[in-house]
């Protein structure tokens, strides 16, 4: 392993720590500043392409109201999905159960 692989490792671990001590509350009052910021962004306002987010897992920052935006503007948004094999990007539909299903990482 070279260093900075080395360094990019110790730092997911550190943030992936710090993610697990953030009191639940205070993620989701995070993941609403986040999500308004985003949606606000002049550069999402009319994309010239899809854009990609990721779904959270219970630990990680929740985009949830930011794709709902995307989705109500009718900006194609992309999500990792995995295939069976390997993670490629899908379009999302909607994030009620019928759109989505659980994968390999919740």
């Amino acid at each position: 392993m070279n260093d900075f692989t080395e360094a990019k490792a110790d730092l997911r671990r550190q943030m992936r720590e710090m993610r697990k001590r953030m009191p639940s509350a205070e993620r989701a009052r995070v993941s609403r500043i986040i999500c308004a910021k985003l949606a606000s962004d002049k550069a999402l306002a009319a994309p010239s392409g899809p854009i990609a987010v990721y779904l959270a897992s219970p630990m990680e920052i929740d985009l949830s109201d930011f794709i709902r935006q995307m989705l109500a503007r009718g900006i194609k948004t992309l999500a990792p999905r995995w295939n069976g094999t390997a993670y490629d990007l899908a379009e999302i539909k909607g994030l009620s159960p019928p759109h989505l299903r659980t994968g390999p990482m919740n």
